[in-house]
């Protein structure tokens, strides 16, 4: 995984993965990857059953939301970083800005996907869906209305259930959304259904 370097060409932008935990952004870090872009991550955060690719984290941006934090993003130009999205809230204007990739996922979906996970690493579970669910999507809501009206974001929407099963169309997209120079082919060959586990089989 690629690190920052002092060689850096200041005219790029950072390209930024968000979504909710669990919404698919491991795999879009790993689909922008295969296709050459270097990542951020410092494998902090292990490969583990509930993904066994990797997560593609990079620890240092938890601190984000501190004031006084040393994150030198300039450093990261040309790169991918997975940052959630209540984060996002706090990255520096930047000029250039960011590329912006947004995962969605069905809610219901994300929300059992979250459970199993906190029931991996031994952490209590976070209530039933009928509570989780009016509070998350209103937060949703307002953190799409708030990036539409950054100027520093150029925004990429990825659905996590159509990258996962009809992958063409969707990377087509991001590839041409990125400068159309990433292998597509590399970046379709990465992408396995076969991980796809908490189904919406209640429906939402």
């Amino acid at each position: 995984m690629a690190m920052p370097s002092q060689k850096v060409d200041q005219n790029l932008p950072i390209t930024i993965v968000t979504g909710f935990p669990r919404s698919g952004t491991s795999m879009m870090m790993q689909v922008l990857l295969a296709g050459g872009m270097a990542v951020v991550s410092d494998g902090t955060r292990m490969a583990d059953a509930q993904n066994p690719r990797g997560y593609l984290e990079w620890e240092p941006i938890k601190t984000l939301r501190n004031p006084t934090h040393s994150i030198q993003f300039e450093a990261f130009r040309g790169m991918a970083l997975k940052v959630i999205y209540r984060l996002v809230y706090h990255l520096p204007r930047l000029s250039p800005g960011f590329n912006l990739i947004v995962m969605h996922r069905n809610f219901q979906e994300v929300f059992h996907s979250q459970q199993r996970l906190l029931q991996h690493l031994g952490k209590p579970t976070q209530g039933t869906y009928q509570t989780w669910l009016p509070l998350f999507r209103k937060e949703w809501e307002v953190f799409q209305k708030w990036i539409e009206n950054q100027a520093q974001f150029r925004i990429f929407h990825a659905d996590y259930n159509r990258l996962l099963f009809q992958p063409e169309p969707t990377v087509k997209r991001l590839q041409g959304f990125l400068g159309g120079k990433l292998n597509l082919h590399a970046m379709l060959e990465t992408i396995d259904p076969k991980l796809y586990r908490q189904r919406n089989l209640a429906g939402s």
